[in-house]
């Protein structure tokens, strides 16, 4: 994970490569938009020396310890051939928490994907190259110099609810799957929890408190 060492190279998995990039951003998204305060945070690398790019990375254990959780379920789901095949997107999202116990959703943060072999057809096909390297390197740092520009264009977070007091904000996570695969999840990552409406929708992971 980041937030122990920065990778050398990414991993030749493409799955693994698309967690440790939302790990990633998930930290920096928490640090930027202020979710917890920034003296809990550091700047650190992500990616090769040669290309990596700056990103914030938390420091706190309880933080670090969710977000390892949400991801490792994440990463296992990946690695399954079963679940790999109907799940389609991974949020980050950012809630107002009110006196009342409500959640209120002020933004979300979707990265959507979708693993297919050059053909087309089959999702068998998922190691990088050596050849598929240096386009890797550049896609993830142009994601990751956008993202960090977006964020900046976006302002201070603004609560949908004024109330008395300092903003409470806490942070989840979204999977994105039809109602058979939040099942078959559900099932097995104790923290997931099914919406109710039969319909194609999502799991989501219980949230953390700032």
């Amino acid at each position: 994970m980041i937030k122990r060492k920065q990778a050398a190279h990414f991993r030749t998995d493409l799955r693994e490569t698309l967690v440790e990039l939302i790990e990633a951003c998930t930290h920096h998204i928490l640090a930027t938009r202020s979710v917890y305060p920034k003296s809990i945070f550091k700047k650190q690398l992500f990616g090769p020396v040669h290309c990596g790019v700056p990103v914030m990375v938390c420091e706190h254990p309880d933080v670090n310890s969710f977000i390892t959780e949400g991801l490792t379920g994440f990463k296992e789901a990946l690695m399954n051939q079963i679940t790999l095949s109907i799940i389609s997107q991974f949020d980050v999202v950012i809630n107002q928490n009110t006196h009342e116990g409500d959640e209120i959703i002020l933004e979300t943060y979707s990265f959507k994907f979708e693993f297919l072999s050059c053909d087309g057809t089959s999702r068998q096909n998922l190691l990088l190259k050596q050849e598929d390297y240096s386009d890797i390197e550049h896609n993830i740092r142009a994601l990751l110099l956008c993202l960090t520009s977006r964020i900046t264009e976006m302002g201070e977070i603004k609560p949908k609810i004024i109330e008395y007091g300092d903003l409470d904000l806490s942070f989840n996570f979204r999977l994105h799957t039809v109602q058979r695969g939040a099942d078959a999840l559900a099932n097995d990552l104790k923290w997931c929890k099914i919406p109710s409406e039969k319909s194609r929708n999502v799991t989501s992971e219980d949230p953390t408190d700032t």
